[in-house]
C-alpha cells in the first residue's frame, strides 16, 4: 500500500498489489502535500497548505479521525517514529514539531535557526527514522534530531 498527497485537497490510498488507485480521503481545505503511513500500517497523516495536519484511520477512512491546525501558512513533511508513538512535521520558515500520535498534543516545537542575529527561513524535509533517532535536513544546511530512550522522546 501506499499513499500520496495532492493539490485537489486530497489524499489518493494506492493499491500496489492490483497496481491501480484506491481510495480517495476528503477533509482537507487545501492541497496536500505529504501524507505517510505508520510503521504498522493502520494510521495515515496527512498535512499540507494551512498546516492542518489529519489522521486516518485505513480501516474505516471516510473521516479523518483526528484533526490539528499547527497554526502556520504550510505543512510540509511527516515522519512516523519507528514505534507510531510520535509524528515529526516541518513547516516552511524552519519550524519543527513532535507530536504525540495518540493525543496529538505538541511535545516540542523548535524554530531553525542559525543564531539569535540571523533568521533563516530554511526548509526541513526528509525526515530519516532509524532505531532510536529521527533525523532531518534543512536546506539552510541544519541537521534536526530526536533520540529515543527508553521509547521517550528527547532532543
Amino acid at each position: 500500500m501506499l499513499v500520496s498527497a495532492s493539490p485537489d485537497k486530497s489524499v489518493l490510498i494506492w493499491d500496489t498489489k492490483k497496481s491501480s488507485a484506491g481510495q480517495k480521503l476528503l477533509g482537507h481545505k487545501d492541497k496536500v502535500y505529504c501524507a505517510k503511513i505508520s510503521e504498522d500500517d493502520k494510521l495515515i497523516a496527512s498535512i499540507g497548505e494551512g498546516a492542518e495536519l489529519l489522521i486516518w484511520d485505513i480501516a474505516k477512512a471516510k473521516d479523518p479521525i483526528k484533526r490539528l491546525d499547527l497554526k502556520a501558512a504550510v505543512g510540509y513533511d511527516i515522519s512516523w517514529s519507528n514505534n507510531g508513538e510520535y509524528l515529526f512535521l516541518t513547516t516552511i520558515g524552519g519550524k519543527t514539531s513532535a507530536i504525540d500520535a495518540k493525543t496529538l498534543n505538541v511535545v516540542d516545537e523548535s524554530r531553525i535557526d542559525v543564531n539569535e542575529h540571523v533568521k533563516m527561513e530554511g526548509v526541513c524535509a526528509n525526515w530519516k527514522t532509524l532505531p532510536g533517532r529521527v533525523f532531518s535536513a534543512c536546506d539552510n544546511g541544519l541537521i534536526v534530531w530526536y533520540n529515543f530512550v527508553h521509547n521517550k522522546l528527547q532532543k
